[in-house]
């Protein structure tokens, strides 16, 4: 079987590193082809990684530029892997992997899986050096891929678009009922439950939310899973949205539920999934929500607004102020909300999927 080198030296835990995670297992999954996932040391991606018996190899790195140190151990790596091609997941790695295929005279190819927008020009000289060494760049949306030309000196040929994949069988078969998922989760029954799924932090703004939910009427509720960064910003963040409800009066309609490995049970016992993230480069949560049919209510920006296809698949809103007006939108709309949703989810199923995903990335990565 073909090899492809996955490289990320994350220390964190989120969407970035769990695709860098499932693309190893899926391709093992589906015997597409074979990841050698490579990271760093005493990370979470590299427990879990073990965890699911990936067998990870660990580089260390020292420092974001010029660690030649790093870049020689991986071009190592490529060696034993007969010249492997390499798959770059975060944009700390560039520089390091093109020195690695300097010093390899360019004898594998070396690709940057994007998660992240270009959102200011990176072309100076040194960005140069670091794009020149690039075979291909891989964008989940058309947007990142125009930003990516915009901002960057890579080539329009050298410019791919991938979406980011999820396994869309695990949303729409979960049998589970709204009350049983609710059950399961402490969530009452007889009342409207909005979700909002992601980490506890100012950018998610579920602040946002819990403002727009003491607009709407009482048999509104709200339901937040996650879990806050650790740090002490993320932590005192959590305490404010805590106290915020208590200020509203809304203790009784929102409920914060700790972060899940499988989130399908969530989106099963929600009605209407909140995305307030401004210029969310991706969003795994609007897709998984799609794959789920349920209603989105997303910030029209980035991702969001790509996703949803301007509003042909949710509903879109500009200010944050307009959020309560659009989810009434949603309720006093519910057989349009659902149409929106079903047509969500059959273009997730058609360009989404991880074994779509599979396959565009061996015809790139390894073509015959």
């Amino acid at each position: 079987m073909k090899k492809v080198i996955l490289y990320c030296s994350s220390g964190a835990w989120g969407g970035l590193e769990h695709m860098v995670l499932n693309l190893a297992l899926w391709a093992r999954q589906e015997q597409k082809f074979a990841v050698i996932l490579v990271c760093s040391e005493n990370t979470t991606l590299a427990q879990e990684a073990a965890l699911a018996g990936l067998d990870p190899i660990f580089v260390h790195r020292s420092s974001k530029y010029v660690d030649i140190k790093a870049a020689k151990a991986l071009l190592k790596i490529v060696k034993i892997n007969a010249y492997a091609p390499v798959v770059v997941a975060h944009n700390n790695d560039l520089d390091m992997a093109a020195w690695a295929r300097i010093f390899g005279q360019k004898l594998f190819s070396l690709w940057y899986w994007q998660h992240m927008r270009v959102g200011i020009p990176k072309r100076g000289l040194a960005h140069f050096a670091r794009q020149k060494q690039l075979t291909g760049w891989i964008a989940p949306l058309p947007y990142l891929a125009t930003e990516t030309l915009r901002n960057t000196w890579l080539p329009k040929e050298k410019v791919f678009i991938v979406p980011h994949g999820i396994d869309t069988h695990r949303y729409k078969e979960n049998a589970s009922s709204q009350a049983n998922a609710r059950s399961k989760l402490s969530l009452p029954d007889g009342v409207i439950i909005m979700g909002l799924l992601g980490r506890l932090d100012r950018q998610k703004r579920q602040d946002v939310a819990i403002k727009a939910l003491s607009k709407l009427p009482a048999h509104v509720h709200l339901a937040i899973m996650g879990a806050p960064t650790h740090n002490q910003g993320h932590q005192a963040y959590y305490q404010e949205l805590i106290n915020a409800a208590q200020k509203l009066g809304l203790e009784k309609r929102i409920y914060f539920l700790p972060f899940a490995q499988d989130v399908t049970l969530f989106y099963q016992a929600i009605d209407i999934v909140l995305m307030p993230t401004h210029n969310e480069t991706y969003g795994l949560v609007t897709v998984e929500a799609l794959a789920s049919a349920k209603p989105v209510v997303g910030h029209n920006s980035a991702g969001t607004t790509e996703i949803l296809k301007n509003g042909a698949y949710g509903y879109l809103y500009n200010q944050d102020a307009d959020l309560a007006d659009t989810i009434q939108l949603v309720l006093s709309n519910r057989d349009n909300a659902t149409k929106k949703a079903l047509l969500g989810q059959a273009d997730v199923i058609k360009h989404r999927d991880k074994t779509q995903m599979l396959v565009q990335l061996e015809k790139l990565l390894l073509p015959s």
